[in-house]
């Protein structure tokens, strides 16, 4: 069965709007775990981070999103700040 030219571009369009509303889906909404279940960042966590709290800003919702930022080490250094000679002074 061969489609006509209109209902290919049709089915094409489709393709392309449901390919994007599911990659969207799968970089913002899904909540990656471990098997074991616990949480770990990976590529897409600052971005979720980020779009969830704007999400949440547009919607009114009062909600504690924890950053990157906020991460510590056991000695209590954050991983993400690296101190410079101005920041010891």
């Amino acid at each position: 069965m061969v489609l006509s030219a209109q209902a290919t571009r049709a089915w094409k369009l489709a393709t392309y709007f449901f390919t994007g509303v599911g990659g969207f889906y799968a970089i913002f909404e899904v909540e990656y775990k471990r098997p074991d279940g616990s949480d770990k960042d990976h590529c897409f966590s600052e971005l979720q981070r980020r779009y969830k709290l704007q999400k949440e800003k547009i919607l009114g919702i009062d909600i504690d999103i924890p950053s990157a930022e906020s991460k510590t080490t056991s000695s209590g250094a954050n991983p993400l700040h690296q101190t410079t000679s101005s920041d010891q002074k």
